[in-house]
C-alpha cells in the first residue's frame, strides 16, 4: 500500500479521495509500533500514558472498597497506597474506547493521509461471496485450469493467467459487482441478516446514517435478548439449525437463496 498502491493512486487521480475496499485479512488491520494494549502494559507503562492522557485520578473498589487514587500514586504499588493496575487498565481502555482515533491501523492511516475525506471499508470476514474480486479470481483459475496438462511449465501457467487476467474486461467486472449487489438484496430479506435486515436492500442500507444503523442494531439487539429470555425458559432441544451453521449448510442456503457462480 505505501510503497505501490497509494502512490500510483496519487499520480492517477490527483486531488481524489481514495475509497479502498479490502476483505478482513490479519494483515489488512496491522498495527503500528504506536497502538496501545493495555493489556500488555506494566504498571509503570500505564501510569505514564494516563498522566499523558491527563487523567488526574482513578476511581474503582479495591477489597470491597471504593477508593479513589490521584495520579501521584499512580507508579506506587498497591502496598504503598497505589491502585491495582487492573484497576488502570481499566480507566485506559475507558479512555480507549471513547477515543476511536488513538488506536488507527496503519491501513487506514496510510489512506486518510491521501486526502480528507479517504477511507477504508472492510468487507465482512470469512465471506468471498460478498466480495467481487474473489469471483472473478475464480473465473481467472477455470480459464487456467482448463489449459492443465501434465507437462505444463511454470512460465506457461503464469502467462495463461495473466492472459485471463486481461480477457477481464470493465462489462465482465460491472456484471459481477451487479451480480452481488442483487444477490446481497436477496440476503438481506432473509433471517440471516440479523439486524441488517432493518435495511430491505443494499442501497438503503448505504444510504442510512451512522445514527440509523445504531438505532437498527439496538432494537434487534433488544429484541434478541427479550427472545433469549423467554427461550431459557424452555427446554433446549436439539435443532437442525445448528447443522445449517456449517459451511454446507451455509452454501444451501446460498443456493436456496438465488445464489451461484459468476459465468
Amino acid at each position: 500500500m505505501e510503497n505501490r498502491l497509494i502512490p500510483a493512486f496519487k499520480r492517477k487521480y490527483r486531488g481524489k479521495k481514495m475509497i479502498l475496499v479490502m476483505d478482513n485479512a490479519r494483515y489488512h488491520n496491522a498495527r503500528g509500533e504506536d497502538w496501545t494494549t493495555p493489556s500488555d502494559m506494566n504498571r509503570g507503562q500505564c501510569a505514564d500514558f494516563l498522566r499523558q492522557i491527563g487523567v488526574k485520578r482513578v476511581r474503582g473498589e479495591v477489597r470491597n472498597h471504593d477508593r479513589s487514587f490521584e495520579a501521584s500514586s499512580f507508579s506506587k504499588d498497591e502496598r504503598d497506597g497505589g491502585p491495582t493496575l487492573k484497576l488502570m487498565r481499566e480507566e485506559m481502555d475507558k479512555w480507549l474506547q471513547s477515543h476511536p482515533e488513538a488506536n488507527v491501523e496503519v491501513p487506514t492511516q496510510l489512506v486518510r493521509d491521501v486526502r480528507a475525506g479517504s477511507r477504508i471499508i472492510y468487507t465482512p470476514p470469512y465471506e468471498s461471496w460478498l466480495q467481487p474480486i474473489e469471483l472473478v479470481w475464480n473465473q481467472v483459475k477455470q480459464q487456467v485450469a482448463h489449459g492443465a496438462r501434465k507437462d505444463r511449465t511454470t512460465k506457461e501457467v503464469e502467462a495463461a493467467t495473466k492472459a485471463a487476467l486481461q480477457s477481464i474486461g470493465g462489462d465482465r467486472c460491472t456484471g459481477t459487482i451487479d451480480h452481488v449487489h442483487r444477490f446481497i438484496d436477496k440476503w438481506l430479506l432473509t433471517a440471516d441478516a440479523g439486524w441488517l435486515g432493518t435495511f430491505q436492500s443494499l442501497d438503503q442500507l448505504v444510504a442510512a446514517s451512522a445514527e440509523e444503523r445504531d438505532a437498527a442494531y439496538r432494537r434487534f439487539m433488544d429484541g434478541e435478548r427479550h427472545t433469549g429470555s423467554n427461550d431459557s425458559q424452555k427446554e433446549s432441544q436439539p435443532s437442525a439449525a445448528a447443522d445449517d451453521d456449517s459451511v454446507g449448510g451455509r452454501s444451501k442456503r446460498r443456493k436456496q437463496q438465488g445464489w451461484h457462480s459468476t459465468s
